[in-house]
């Protein structure tokens, strides 16, 4: 028996809804992966006979009277398939998927320029698709996937004076909430400006957007004994040396005992070409927004590249005694980028470095000790920096089964365990030896995360394969398996276990209307009741999933706790980082309290059209 309970249907305010960036599915732009076999035939999906069971339809315009979308690719997508299925549609649009088993599954279609579309997205680039519930031998046909045109967006990028500048890249921006910070993420790039700087950027959903140019060598850093190729940076005259090399020119032909002539004046700045945003500022809070609109093509949207003053650090590494650190590691960051350079002497020179906010972490090269310094740079050199060496930390710990029906993988090699840092780069692979224990050193004071896999890099879990879950990561006595956690320096991190489970929870349910019927389409939301779990991307806060065609939602993969589970009409994925959406759910939903391993059922029911419009546009109730 499932627990049923009447609860109300949620949608948030339409100032709320207004005020959000609109989540952008970009067509690919690299149309060479789009190269298929023009004469592909049958254009059907050549599957093993693992069922009875077909899907089929069509690839169309959304336009009135729609036409058909020749070789349209199309994926299908389900858990009961290792891997996605796809195949290309033929000239008239169609494409059939047969011998599928019994489940529920997804069909996206794409081509460039048209925006890619999933079965039953109402909105391109925002929800998902509509999950189609397959039972055995059952063919769904005539199926409709309209796919809109995609906006694009073109125009010049220039220097100082108005001349165009070629082999730059265009990046396309969005505004997103990413963990309650709200922050300009990359959504698409252009390539490279042509000869005529021009740029043309296409397949966009309606929406905003912030377009920002940049030149190869932005945040390049490079090692310090090169020099920067003379197109990065170059010095900038002013106007007392300008008026000192006249005045030497016009003394070239003094006499014997003339007086000697005055010292130059010290050198201009050395500038660069940087990151600048539309219509023409470094400054990301001051970017200009682009609208885009249904199949529209914005023209004239140009960027006028302008100098900026770099700077130079300098400084050395010493070790714990205040010597100079010899034959040290220094990388110098700036957002994801890095780059890195043995120093004999532990002499620290970097040169013409745009403005920005920099990390330099140095270590030693057997790892043993470390030092970091973060350096905010605005054209102002940074002089006599010392960074004093420290001893460097070292997480040891194993990996455990708590396994009830299970056999535990012969093979502890394959099981992957990372260490995941916001500022330090890329994730740190931690391997994992045949008993289980794993180890790794130079590991610097900061903010982590811990992953953890049972199967090797690569390794599909495909239908049937054991099923494993991670119950527990206990670093520090406290169990991170769902959060950050703080290293500090001195920090003990010996006996770091990582468990995985057998027990797997699992919560579904079906939702049903006013007069019990399957209630297709709406979106499910399931989100911890504890707001420190609301971690994009986390266990405890999984992305909203459509209800199918038969009105069924599924979860799984839930860490036992007490949750809250809500319906809505829609959802804007660019909001899913942004702690204020789910607190808005909290009034709307219900507490769901899930046990280890549990499997629960709990269906919903949502209110009429008529109910709906006591209440406004939607809701849950």
């Amino acid at each position: 028996m499932s627990a049923f309970h009447r609860i109300r249907r949620a949608r948030l305010p339409l100032d709320w809804a207004r005020g959000r960036q609109s989540w952008s599915t970009l067509a690919l732009l690299a149309v060479a992966s789009f190269v298929v076999e023009a004469r592909q035939s049958p254009r059907e999906a050549m599957l093993p006979p693992t069922g009875t069971a077909t899907i089929a339809g069509t690839v169309v315009t959304d336009d009135e009277p729609s036409r058909p979308i020749a070789r349209a690719i199309v994926t299908l997508k389900g858990a009961e398939l290792r891997p996605d299925l796809t195949l290309i549609a033929d000239d008239a649009g169609r494409f059939v998927f047969s011998a599928l088993p019994a489940g529920h599954f997804t069909v996206t279609a794409s081509k460039p320029p048209y925006l890619t579309m999933s079965y039953g997205q109402t909105v391109a680039g925002r929800g998902s698709g509509l999950p189609i519930a397959l039972a055995d031998g059952q063919q769904r046909t005539g199926l409709v996937l309209k796919l809109p045109p995609g906006a694009v967006i073109t125009g010049r990028v220039v220097d100082e004076r108005g001349q165009p500048m070629r082999n730059l890249t265009v990046v396309i921006e969005e505004r997103r909430t990413v963990n309650g910070e709200r922050k300009l993420v990359p959504v698409g790039a252009s390539g490279r400006t042509d000869s005529n700087g021009t740029y043309r950027a296409y397949g966009f959903a309606p929406g905003d957007y912030y377009m920002c140019a940049f030149p190869p060598g932005d945040f390049l850093v490079e090692d310090p004994a090169i020099s920067p190729p003379a197109s990065l940076a170059v010095q900038q005259i002013g106007p007392a040396e300008l008026q000192w090399a006249q005045q030497q020119l016009r003394g070239s032909g003094a006499t014997l005992g003339a007086s000697p002539p005055p010292p130059a004046p010290p050198a201009g700045p050395v500038v660069a070409y940087g990151a600048v945003y539309y219509p023409g500022t470094p400054d990301p809070d001051r970017a200009a927004v682009v609208t885009l609109k249904r199949g529209e093509e914005k023209i004239g949207i140009d960027i006028p590249m302008s100098f900026q003053q770099t700077a130079k650090i300098e400084g050395r590494v010493v070790g714990p005694d205040g010597q100079p650190a010899i034959n040290v590691r220094v990388a110098l960051m700036i957002g994801s980028s890095s780059g890195g350079t043995t120093l004999p002497t532990g002499a620290i020179a970097y040169r013409n470095l745009l403005p920005g906010r920099y990390t330099i972490l140095a270590q030693a090269v057997n790892n043993s000790l470390w030092a970091q310094q973060e350096i905010a740079l605005n054209g102002r050199d940074v002089s006599d920096l010392v960074m004093t060496l420290e001893p460097a930390l070292t997480l040891s710990g194993r990996v455990a089964f708590d396994a009830t029906t299970l056999t535990p993988p012969g093979d502890l090699t394959a099981v992957r365990v990372t260490l995941v840092s916001p500022g330090h780069g890329l994730p740190t692979q931690i391997p994992v030896k045949a008993d289980g224990s794993f180890q790794v050193a130079s590991v610097v004071p900061g903010r982590y995360r811990l992953t953890a896999s049972p199967y090797a890099a690569g390794r599909a879990q495909g239908p049937g394969a054991p099923a494993w879950t991670v119950k527990s990561m206990m670093v520090k006595n406290h169990d991170v398996a769902d959060a950050f956690f703080e290293i500090g320096a001195g920090d003990t991190l010996a006996d770091t276990v990582v468990t995985f489970s057998d027990r797997l929870t699992e919560l579904s349910g079906k939702l049903m209307d006013a007069a019990g019927k399957a209630a297709a389409g709406y979106y499910v939301a399931v989100f911890s009741e504890d707001k420190a779990y609301w971690i994009q991307g986390g266990r405890r806060l999984p992305a909203p999933v459509r209800s199918a065609t038969d009105g069924t939602f599924r979860f799984t993969g839930l860490p036992p706790g007490t949750y809250r589970l809500a319906a809505l009409t829609e959802v804007d994925p660019s909001s899913l980082g942004d702690e204020a959406f789910w607190q808005q759910l909290v009034p709307s939903s219900i507490a769901i309290t899930l046990a280890e391993g549990e499997t629960k059922v709990q269906d919903l029911r949502i209110g009429g059209s008529e109910e709906m419009g006591k209440r406004g546009s939607g809701g849950m109730w």
